[in-house]
């Protein structure tokens, strides 16, 4: 189980919490765990457009995610807090598997130019 940070109790999109909780920081969630939530989100939901959702869920995933990693980043050389480097392999996991995502082939490709995996690897 998971906790939902509330941090400032803004509206999102409803994508926003289970993307939040099936791609985590600081835990490993398999593709197949994340997807059988997502199933169960929409049994729970019939009434949810599941493309128009699933869009979405990708496309804010990557934007949290990359937002997480620039903030870890951060933290690691400004703040000196390397701890923060074993989460980064988890967080490239996650951005591969949204970027794999047909629509998301440009920003894939740009990632891939200016942040190849050997890079990643050496951060």
């Amino acid at each position: 189980m998971g906790l939902i940070d509330f941090q400032d109790a803004l509206r999102a999109h409803p994508s926003w919490d289970l993307h939040s909780l099936l791609q985590d920081a600081r835990r490993d969630v398999s593709p197949e765990l994340e997807q059988a939530s997502l199933e169960r989100y929409f049994e729970l939901r019939p009434e949810v457009d599941r493309e128009a959702f699933a869009k979405a869920y990708v496309a804010l995933a990557a934007a949290n995610v990359t937002r997480i990693m620039g903030i870890f980043a951060r933290l690691i050389v400004r703040d000196a807090k390397p701890r923060y480097r074993e989460f980064m392999p988890r967080m490239w996991r996650y951005l591969d598997r949204d970027l794999a995502t047909p629509g998301l082939e440009g920003l894939d490709a740009w990632f891939r130019r200016h942040a190849p995996s050997d890079l990643r690897e050496a951060a």
